[in-house]
This record gives structure tokens, sequence and C-alpha cells, in this order.
């Protein structure tokens, strides 16, 4: 009936709801992390910095390190819960 179905697909919403909010956070989190990418990247490219200021240089390539890491993570997170999502709405 029809009732049944607008509360099945009412059931089918409120289950893919949490993935596409997963998708989206992981998406936001990766533009985050890609924007600190290229501020680090950035940072790094100076003239110098190793001369200069060998301490600050290795930190930044170990935050760099870490931010890659993050996106690599962000991005597993997103593909999981894309798969999921496509998953739910079959």
């Amino acid at each position: 009936s029809k009732a049944n179905q607008r509360r099945d697909a009412a059931e089918k919403r409120e289950k893919i709801k949490p993935l596409k909010a997963a998708m989206a956070n992981a998406e936001r989190e990766m533009t985050k992390l890609q924007s600190r990418l290229a501020e680090l990247d950035t940072a790094l490219a100076a003239p110098e910095l190793f001369v200069k200021d060998p301490a600050k240089g290795e930190e930044l390539s170990k935050q760099r390190a870490e931010t890659l890491k993050a996106i690599a993570s962000a991005e597993t997170r997103w593909v999981d819960a894309a798969d999921r999502f496509e998953s739910a709405r079959k």
C-alpha cells in the first residue's frame, strides 16, 4: 500500500542520513587538510629554511607527513561511507 511505501521510504532515508553526514564530514576534513598541506608546502618552499632554522624545517616536514596521513585517513572514511551509502540506497 501507499502507506507502507511511504514508511519504507522514510526508513530508508533515516538509514542513509548518517552515511550522508559521514561523507560530508570527511569531505570537509579533506578540504581543511588540503588547505593546511598547501600552507605547509608554501612554508617548506621558503629559500634557506633548512639553513636558517633547521628545527623549524624539520617540524614543518613532520607536520606535512602527519597531514598527508590524515588526508589518506579522511579519504578512506569517505570511500567507506560512500560505499555504504550506495549499498543502502539499493
